[in-house]
């Protein structure tokens, strides 16, 4: 069941195109699992826009002269009182640092393996529902198809390339959203610390943005012209022919006898 050769001069419909269809047919019933996954990826960003924050009042309360937040001295005098650090109020601040810095890392790991967990579930779900697309599809094919084909050729493409729907979610729609949460993030902060930053900031991030864009459209073009004869093709197609060879029936030898 291999796929023709794309033609270059009549390509086919695009990435973006091909992930909002399958993620539209097979992402229903995944709502309660993906808003979960979604809150604690979000979650995860938050806790990390907060990792920066204790390095930094170390640096200005305890190693500079800058006076520490009210929240943190209030909470440095109440270790001050329950524990022998009366006499050294920087280091009762110090402390508080270190364990609101240890507490931001144990949430957002905590975020990051519980929304790992969540998202994918949701994907091998969906590459469990294309998996019965594609077997109820190669059902309803004709006698002569069946024939003409191998079989093994049929179970690769039923129990491997359905793995493409998790590739895409897992490895290109959550990233992609979780990296737009923290830059979105960067950039309010950097709004709210210093608006002529951000502004030189976006005027060196969109010219490299668009480069980049002009870079990764010419790489693909290149790589469907050649998809009929690229490494991933060959090795796809060799792993079909593989497994159509070992499902293969076996010739039966018949003894012959006087």
């Amino acid at each position: 069941m291999s796929e023709p050769e794309t033609n270059a001069e009549h390509p086919g419909p695009g990435t973006f195109a091909v992930t909002a269809r399958m993620l539209r047919k097979f992402l229903p019933g995944q709502r309660h699992l993906l808003a979960a996954g979604l809150l604690l990826v979000l979650a995860s960003s938050v806790a990390g826009l907060l990792q920066p924050w204790p390095l930094k009042l170390v640096m200005d309360c305890v190693i500079g002269t800058v006076p520490p937040p009210h929240m943190i001295s209030s909470i440095a005098r109440f270790f001050q009182e329950v524990t022998p650090l009366t006499q050294y109020p920087t280091l009762s601040v110090l402390t508080v640092l270190c364990l609101g810095l240890l507490i931001i890392e144990v949430l957002m790991a905590v975020c990051q393996v519980l929304s790992a967990y969540f998202l994918n579930s949701v994907a091998l779900r969906m590459v469990f529902k294309l998996r019965c697309e594609l077997f109820d599809h190669v059902q309803r094919q004709s006698l002569a198809f069946h024939d003409a084909k191998q079989v093994g050729d049929s179970l690769y493409r039923i129990t491997w390339d359905s793995y493409c729907i998790q590739a895409i979610f897992s490895e290109g729609l959550v990233p992609a959203l979780t990296s737009g949460v923290m830059l979105l993030g960067i950039a309010a902060v950097m709004l709210a610390r210093d608006w002529e930053l951000l502004l030189a900031a976006t005027a060196v991030a969109i010219p490299l943005v668009l480069l980049m864009s002009m870079k990764a459209t010419s790489a693909r073009e290149c790589r469907r012209r050649s998809w009929g004869f690229g490494p991933c093709r060959l090795m796809a197609e060799n792993n079909s022919k593989t497994n159509a060879f070992r499902t293969a029936p076996m010739p039966v030898c018949w003894p012959i006898s006087d």
